[in-house]
């Protein structure tokens, strides 16, 4: 962090650089297991990655939440009545739960100038914290069956849970994640005929997982849209 300089949005925001932690570790061992018979190597492998990512938005204003929309340049009307908002400020009956609930998880503005209008200045500023950490590691073993046999088998695995974070969002809305767990095991089998001719015989079995989530697990949709689809993702939909 200390080599690094600011970057431009958060500095002319008054906002410090994010930090950045870069750390890789890591070791091997082997040796034998049964003289001249069977050995052994292990290796594993750490990476942790912490850094933080710029990011500007623009929300509803606070009194936008509450109804004030008395900075937009049009007038606005009751769609059940035709009159005028006067004001345009809509009652608080009128605005509907869906809204009210989803309000709950978006970040105050910290721009408090900006009007919240479309098109007009972001009025959210901040940094989000962006982590990558993978474990990883091996297993062989090495066996010597015969003179004219031998045989090696390989565990390997590789595991990135969080691998990343979308950064496009806060923290607390919106926000995607995803990694992914990869297995693998294989054995190899090699006999000597004579010294022309060899065979060698190869079985492995892998299993590669991708893993996506969302923010905000514990939300059902179908509790906010009762005419959604059924389906297996949660969190809060995409709004704009």
């Amino acid at each position: 962090t200390a080599f690094n300089a600011n970057q431009f949005l958060l500095k002319a925001n008054g906002l410090p650089r994010p930090a950045d932690h870069l750390n890789q570790f890591g070791g091997n061992i082997g040796g034998p297991l049964w003289k001249q018979k069977a050995f052994f190597f292990f290796d594993y492998n750490g990476y942790r990655d912490t850094k933080g990512s710029a990011i500007q938005l623009g929300f509803p204003s606070m009194d936008m939440r509450s109804g004030n929309f008395s900075a937009l340049p049009v007038q606005l009307y009751n769609p059940f009545t035709g009159d005028a908002f006067q004001g345009n400020q809509i009652p608080d009956n009128l605005i509907t739960p869906q809204a009210k609930f989803l309000l709950k998880y978006l970040p105050a503005p910290t721009q408090a100038q900006s009007t919240g209008l479309p098109f007009a200045n972001p009025n959210y500023v901040t940094t989000v914290p962006v982590t990558q950490n993978v474990n990883s590691a091996d297993v062989r073993i090495d066996y010597a069956v015969a003179p004219s046999d031998r045989l090696f088998g390989v565990y390997a695995q590789r595991i990135a849970v969080p691998w990343n974070s979308a950064t496009d969002y806060p923290g607390n809305y919106g926000q995607g994640r995803y990694g992914y767990k990869n297995y693998t095991i294989s054995a190899t089998e090699t006999h000597t005929f004579n010294a022309s001719t060899l065979n060698e015989f190869r079985i492995a079995w892998g299993d590669y997982a991708t893993q996506f989530s969302g923010q905000n697990q514990d939300v059902n949709p179908q509790t906010l849209f009762p005419q959604m689809p059924a389906t297996l993702y949660r969190g809060l939909p995409t709004m704009t």
